[in-house]
């Protein structure tokens, strides 16, 4: 990610550190964007150091799309293959709050959470 402030400057796997709804969280990383977005409709789930949205829902023709520089998906075997602390567990909830924003689903016994 070449941007002004972006704490990436390589292509390299690693872990980038993301603000997701407020809270600190670590993500595995390969070359993603970060994305030039707003208007109505438009949630910024994830937020880079530098303020720069890293995960979106937003409004798409007639439906939504869910984006994300980061990847929630990311398999344990992945983190290891790169010799990475294993965040797999915590990057596929973040990959389900991004799914059920994206569906309008609420998480179980949660109230849907505010975006940042």
């Amino acid at each position: 990610m070449r941007s002004p402030g972006a704490s990436v400057s390589d292509e390299r796997d690693r872990l980038v550190d993301v603000l997701w709804r407020g809270r600190p969280q670590r993500m595995y990383f390969q070359d993603g964007p970060y994305f030039d977005v707003d208007g109505p409709g438009t949630q910024v789930l994830a937020r880079y150091p530098g303020g720069r949205p890293a995960v979106v829902v937003a409004p798409y023709g007639a439906g939504r799309v869910a984006v994300s520089g980061p990847h929630p998906e990311a398999p344990g075997d992945l983190y290891r293959d790169y010799g990475l602390p294993d965040e797999s567990e915590a990057g596929l909830a973040l990959g389900e709050d991004l799914l059920r924003t994206l569906t309008g689903e609420a998480a179980p016994g949660a109230a849907p959470a505010p975006s940042p």
